[in-house]
């Protein structure tokens, strides 16, 4: 129970209203209050409206298609940083920790799809799916002229 308005918490999805909701409180106080803000959404704690305008309704999220330039940048600083996204996200404007990871995890699938491609092709006698999942080849990347830097 959020026990500041005594409402109970909700975990179900968030509704169009109270999308709204959450903007008007955002642009009247700031995206910095969020106790203060939950406190005018019924069932919404400080966490959930955080978590909300963080990675849904924050206007300088960048919605558009990935570019080669941020696919190389990701893929770099992920070989550099491990799994850590919030800090790989604060290098790359507009992107989003869980943009982030979930753009590096179709990357990784279409590496592997190219990789067993190129084994299909040279007539490789293991079998894929015997052995462990392969790490993620870089030198498969197409990255533009000017990204391109050599692999350890």
């Amino acid at each position: 129970m959020n026990r500041s308005t005594h409402h109970p918490i909700i975990k179900r999805k968030w509704s169009a209203d109270e999308d709204e909701l959450l903007l008007s409180c955002v642009h009247k106080s700031g995206p910095y209050m969020w106790d203060q803000i939950a406190k005018h959404i019924p069932g919404r704690s400080g966490k959930q409206c955080r978590e909300r305008w963080i990675t849904v309704l924050d206007p300088s999220i960048n919605r558009d298609e990935w570019s080669a330039e941020e696919d190389a940048k990701l893929l770099i600083l992920q070989s550099q940083q491990g799994n850590k996204w919030a800090s790989i996200a604060s290098s790359m404007p507009g992107r989003t920790a869980i943009s982030a990871k979930n753009r590096f995890k179709f990357l990784k699938r279409r590496n592997a799809r190219r990789e067993r491609a190129i084994a299909k092709e040279s007539n490789t006698s293991t079998s894929q799916e015997d052995s462990p999942a392969p790490e993620l080849n870089l030198e498969i990347f197409e990255f533009p002229a000017h990204m391109r830097i050599r692999l350890l």
